[in-house]
């Protein structure tokens, strides 16, 4: 999988609508033409997730998978909340330290949107 490649996508997209992109389009830029069937789709997501975070860690940017939301709330879940929050503080991020993961979560999709939207 070329995390490069998908980072360009997702931040062409918010670029051109200045919104969070859904689970489903991460889905269709890493796989295109195949059809999301659901759990499977999102374990898949959820690895290039870990992925991304990692390559925005790395180069100092901020976390653009905070800007990857559901379909149907726009929002992300508490769960996915909670794990890129432990894993920026697992991978020594500062300002994942001594914050809620809901502020931390809030202030990394903010971030993402500021920089990369329209």
């Amino acid at each position: 999988m070329d995390i490069e490649k998908i980072f360009g996508l997702i931040t062409k997209q918010i670029a051109a609508t200045g919104a969070p992109v859904t689970y489903r389009q991460v889905w269709s830029f890493a796989y295109p033409g195949q059809p999301w069937n659901g759990i499977h789709c999102l374990r898949e997501v959820m690895i290039i997730l870990g992925e991304l975070t990692q390559h925005c860690i790395d180069k100092k940017l901020p976390i653009l998978s905070a800007a990857v939301v559901r379909q149907d709330t726009n929002d992300a879940t508490d769960t996915a909340k909670s794990n890129l929050h432990e894993v920026c503080r697992e991978l020594g991020l500062d300002r994942a330290k001594d914050v809620s993961k809901e502020k931390f979560f809030a202030d990394e999709q903010r971030k993402a949107l500021i920089r990369w939207g329209s």
